[in-house]
């Protein structure tokens, strides 16, 4: 038996061949895939259980401790992408952002003075 799933009404059941939903009749179905989580082991990572530390972000780290510096970084009008040197952007003006059409890197606009 397969497990499908209805992509009208979220409805999972299970049959041999299904070609509409018994709840809402709908032809929208797709085939679940079944994981068994017995056939995987769980394999402790080398170096033994380490937990992940936090990490910290501080503006200081990109702008610099100062005012000027965070002005000057935000003054900065970007003519090209600094991954992969494109010139060609999408301009988005909702959350002012421009993002390179060839690699997808965001980039903010420039800060009025």
């Amino acid at each position: 038996m397969n497990r499908y799933e209805c992509q009208n009404c979220k409805f999972e059941f299970e049959a041999e061949e299904a070609v509409r939903c018994p709840r809402c009749s709908s032809q929208k179905i797709i085939l679940k895939k079944i994981i068994d989580k017995t056939l995987k082991p769980n394999i402790p990572q080398e170096g033994g259980a380490q937990e992940k530390k936090p990490f910290h972000y501080s503006s200081s780290q990109i702008y610099g401790d100062t005012k000027e510096a965070w002005k000057s970084f935000h003054s900065q009008d970007v003519k090209a992408c600094r991954r992969c040197g494109g010139t060609d952007f999408e301009i988005n003006f909702r959350v002012k952002e421009k993002v390179c059409k060839k690699c997808g890197e965001i980039m903010p606009f420039q800060r009025p003075r």
